[in-house]
């Protein structure tokens, strides 16, 4: 795979978990009673977000509470593998092939590093899409319905 492929490739991981960022952040909305709050708790850290999230749709919606746990922790867990792909430095050898991410939990020891290869980030991928049809699943039950005219 070249570069630029495996660029796009995280380009499409970020993008999603921006899509996902953007649902939690309206459905903190529709269940919030105060927008001041509301406003205030989507500037937090998504992992904060997605706790919150999950206290309001236990304490406000009739989903089934291990339906949302299993969401907020698919949402962490997605979290989590796109701070991966986002912050750390893309490798190649030479010519560019064969590129990954080098993953550096802690510059102190980078003998605990990680590579992530196109497969992981395709695996990742398809978590994100995963858990983008789990969260739409459970949005008619949160957002109100308008009547119709």
């Amino acid at each position: 795979m070249a570069v630029q492929s495996f660029k796009k490739l995280i380009g499409e991981i970020v993008s999603g978990c921006g899509t996902l960022e953007l649902i939690v952040n309206g459905l903190i909305n529709i269940l919030g009673k105060d927008p001041i709050l509301a406003r205030e708790i989507t500037a937090l850290g998504f992992e904060r977000r997605v706790k919150v999230l999950r206290r309001l749709m236990l304490d406000r919606t009739s989903l089934p509470p291990d339906e949302v746990k299993s969401l907020s922790d698919d949402l962490l867990r997605i979290a989590r593998e796109r701070n991966k792909v986002a912050h750390n430095p893309i490798v190649a050898e030479d010519r560019g092939a064969n590129p990954h991410i080098f993953v550096i939990g802690d510059f102190s020891d980078i003998a605990i590093s990680r590579e992530l290869y196109e497969s992981h980030l395709k695996e990742i991928l398809a978590q994100v899409s995963k858990v983008q049809m789990k969260i739409g699943k459970c949005v008619p039950e949160i957002v109100p319905r308008s009547p119709i005219p």
